[in-house]
């Protein structure tokens, strides 16, 4: 059986599109991962983007709560949220050479802090034990 990271990366494969997904890490904290598609990664590489993309993260009404920079291939940031108790999602950026943003990938919706979205839903097991 696929992890979700496997199947995403598989879709994203085969379909070749940018694609980013967000999960909780703990209260305060959302882990960011993405994929860009390799018309993309061309791009990056070519210079025709800047080497740093724009993470934005919004709430449920899309105000915009922050920004962070982080690099187009890490594929992956720790984002620490200024607040908790609120339902968030991540759009990525990259700035074009005159200085304009394009949106390269919007994440899924999560609420965070992560023990209210998985505690009365999920049950995990690791190791034997349910956690």
């Amino acid at each position: 059986m696929q992890t979700a990271a496997e199947t995403s990366s598989n879709l994203s494969s085969s379909l070749n599109e940018n694609f980013c997904v967000i999960l909780p890490k703990n209260a305060s904290t959302i882990f960011l991962f993405w994929k860009m598609s390799d018309f993309k990664i061309e791009k990056f590489e070519k210079k025709e983007y800047a080497d740093n993309l724009i993470v934005k993260v919004f709430d449920e009404k899309e105000n915009q709560v922050m920004e962070v920079p982080a690099s187009w291939s890490s594929g992956k940031l720790y984002i620490n949220l200024p607040k908790d108790d609120f339902r968030c999602f991540v759009k990525i950026y990259s700035q074009c050479p005159a200085g304009s943003l394009e949106e390269m990938a919007r994440s899924n919706v999560i609420s965070v802090p992560a023990e209210k979205n998985y505690s009365s839903v999920y049950s995990f097991e690791f190791m034997g034990r349910r956690i």
